[in-house]
């Protein structure tokens, strides 16, 4: 043993000669343990997450990859990892930047690697927010009510959110929802992230910024609220600004402009203008 163990520390300034190879070696050490595949998931999991992950989230994460022993190493993986991690609420995150660059560098390397792992977040997340897959959002869970949009960004689902994002209950049940959680950054920092109108406000931008450049994105349908101005329900066009009457029957449904032929999307509600009527 003192042979081996002084070759090995012999061999460590060629083998070994930066503090991240260094992680790449316990990392390594895990793979052995508890099994390369459930180390790369729990792993790219960890890193993946916007503000870190809980332990449940990871553990269930990991176990939907369907191996009945994936359930069973997770906490191992955890325990052997806890002192290179940091814990702030109930959100783990890797303490070490060093050891956030071998876990890109080890599994997370290519962009398709990213995309298939927020992919899996993303559905994770929103089977807990929508558990009954009715697009009611009645999950109760307000991680994944604010989670679901980043993760179904960054892993290039831009028709699911979009979708998501023009779900008048999804932004119903996140718009409604006011909790601040702290949650620490990867360099330790503490984010406020909010589940109401701001975080909501935040996912639009992210999800402007994703679709604008993707092609016929200028052609989605512009999402209106119908208003009643005393001569019934009415809609204003936003790209040519025409008022189009009579939208009774189109409450939650796509129209067309008859002006401009533009698509709309025309929210579930309707509101009163002043002077008017209530709306329906």
């Amino acid at each position: 043993m003192q042979r081996v163990v002084r070759s090995l520390i012999a061999e460590l300034p060629r083998t070994r000669p930066d503090t991240v190879s260094l992680f790449e070696w316990r990392l390594e050490s895990l793979e052995r343990a508890f099994g390369a595949d459930q180390v790369r998931a729990w792993c790219s999991y960890l890193y993946l997450g916007r503000v870190g992950m809980s332990s449940i989230e990871l553990r269930e994460l990991v176990a939907a990859g369907g191996r009945e022993r994936n359930v069973s190493v997770v906490p191992l993986i955890e325990r052997g990892s806890r002192q290179y991690l940091q814990r702030r609420g109930g959100q783990l995150d890797f303490f070490h930047n060093q050891l956030r660059q071998a876990v890109k560098k080890r599994y997370l390397h290519s962009g398709e690697a990213c995309h298939t792992a927020h992919v899996a977040i993303a559905a994770y997340f929103r089977r807990n927010a929508d558990p009954l897959g009715r697009r009611d959002w009645s999950g109760g869970d307000d991680r994944a009510l604010s989670e679901l949009p980043y993760h179904l960004a960054e892993g290039g689902r831009l028709e699911e959110l979009f979708e998501v994002l023009t779900d008048f209950r999804y932004l119903e049940r996140k718009a409604t929802e006011v909790a601040v959680l702290e949650q620490a950054d990867a360099r330790g920092r503490v984010r406020r992230t909010h589940t109401g109108v701001f975080a909501l406000q935040d996912d639009l931008d992210l999800a402007i910024a994703k679709l604008g450049n993707v092609e016929g994105a200028a052609s989605r349908p512009l999402i209106v609220t119908a208003f009643d101005s005393g001569g019934g329900l009415a809609v204003r066009c936003p790209r040519c600004s025409a008022t189009c009457p009579r939208v009774e029957e189109q409450l939650g449904m796509e129209m067309l402009c008859p002006h401009c032929t533009g698509r709309l999307k025309v929210n579930p509600f309707a509101v009163k203008s002043r002077g008017g009527l209530p709306a329906g």
